[in-house]
């Protein structure tokens, strides 16, 4: 299993993932997906930026 498959260099269409900085909060989903011609630039497609949050306490772990 590929974990970042390569796609043809031949499609007219590329993928578009997780949404941007001016879209609602549903649309900046890592699961959002969307599709777009392959040559068309914008100044809101581009890289990704990712944060880890902490684990959550248990409500054990909270009350000590």
């Amino acid at each position: 299993m590929k974990v970042n498959p390569e796609g043809s260099d031949k499609s007219a269409h590329r993928v578009a993932r997780g949404g941007s900085w001016d879209n609602d909060a549903m649309d900046c989903r890592v699961a959002n997906r969307g599709s777009d011609d392959a040559t068309n630039t914008s100044y809101n497609l581009g890289f990704r930026l990712a944060l880890s949050v902490p684990a959550r306490k248990s409500r054990d772990e909270r009350k000590s």
